[in-house]
């Protein structure tokens, strides 16, 4: 519009892209020097029919699904706090360079198995660069950040650039637990069925009521729920993430995404056009890991392509319920995974029916 400037905000974050394993980073965790960032709400120039939208650290990332009255997150403000991490750029350097072995590799990151000073971490760390993959990791700290030392979410204990440091779970993933008992047979026994499911829904819980939230996982699936040796479930991988816009009156408001890695634990509202969706999507993805908890399924919706799932989900079509699991939890399951998410309980509500099963 001529005449008029966009409306930019500016933030301090500290500068993600600079800091690859390939560059040095002079300083450690706890004297990283942040640098001014521009973040332009795009909400004025965009055409009416469009999301709001806005720019962050590179990207445009939108905000909500239709409301002209919502506005950006207050957590891409923030201001991370390095000094609060064990490891800085010169140590996570080290280990890039140094012996590593591979285990496992997503869509955009790989992650390997270091000892670094006699102690086990997992190092994972991006395939490529690009402003999308250095938007989501610099959303997955702010995200880490805000819920840092929390309970039920995997620690970190490093950040530098794009690359992260974790502890090492002895216990595996869920997901490993589902596959070995699909490989023999055996089921797992409904106590630690509830256990690990309460778990879980306690760190959704985490995320759901952050300060500044909902944050939305966005990406709930057996291989993000990681085991101590102890059996303890935490939630892990924010590489997904996603910030809930807000109203001027302080209410969260549905967002959108571009990230669909996760099409056979997505929500039906995930696909609708225009719809937007909040954090009640990850209510529904943990409903089918709780599927897969005892049936003991790989994979939901094995027979069907991927692109027809959209369409599967929105006709109500979900998997099927043996009749001889344990009623109380086969009927939480099937309200978490409800089509109209205002129908399925919070985080805080599917925690509290755990609880009482486990009583």
């Amino acid at each position: 519009m001529t005449g008029t400037s966009t409306p930019t905000t500016v933030v301090r974050l500290l500068p993600f892209a600079t800091c690859l394993w390939f560059a040095v980073c002079s300083t450690g965790a706890g004297k990283a020097h942040a640098e001014e960032v521009r973040l332009t709400n795009e909400t004025t120039a965009a055409p009416p029919e469009r999301s709001p939208s806005l720019r962050f650290n590179g990207a445009v990332i939108p905000i909500t699904a239709g409301d002209p009255s919502c506005g950006p997150s207050a957590l891409y403000n923030r201001t991370i706090d390095y000094s609060r991490y064990e490891y800085g750029c010169p140590e996570i350097e080290a280990m890039m360079v140094g012996p590593k072995h591979y285990i496992a590799g997503g869509n955009s990151r790989d992650v390997f198995l270091v000892d670094y000073e006699g102690h086990k971490l997992v190092l994972k760390t991006t395939k490529h660069e690009s402003a999308h993959l250095s938007t989501r990791h610099a959303m997955e700290a702010i995200a880490l950040d805000v819920v840092i030392g929390a309970p039920y979410i995997a620690p970190t204990l490093g950040v530098c650039g794009t690359a992260s440091v974790q502890p090492f779970f002895a216990g595996g993933t869920v997901e490993g637990l589902v596959f070995e008992g699909a490989w023999t047979g055996v089921p797992i026994e409904m106590p630690v069925v509830l256990q690990m499911s309460l778990d879980a829904m306690r760190g959704l819980q985490v995320l759901h009521e952050a300060p500044g939230g909902p944050i939305i996982h966005n990406a709930i699936r057996p291989e993000q729920l990681l085991r101590y040796a102890n059996g303890t479930v935490v939630v892990s991988d924010l590489n997904s993430c996603n910030f809930m816009g807000v109203t001027p009156s302080g209410e969260a408001c549905p967002t959108r995404s571009d990230i669909s890695h996760n099409a056979r634990w997505n929500a039906p509202e995930f696909y609708a056009d225009g719809q937007g969706y909040t954090e009640m999507v990850d209510i529904y993805s943990m409903a089918i890991v709780f599927w897969q908890l005892v049936s003991l399924r790989t994979v939901p919706f094995e027979s069907k392509h991927r692109r027809d799932i959209p369409d599967l989900v929105a006709s109500h079509q979900r998997p099927f319920v043996d009749p001889s699991w344990d009623p109380h939890y086969a009927q939480l399951l099937q309200d978490m995974w409800r089509t109209d998410p205002e129908m399925r309980p919070s985080a805080r509500q599917v925690v509290a029916r755990l609880e009482e099963m486990l009583q």
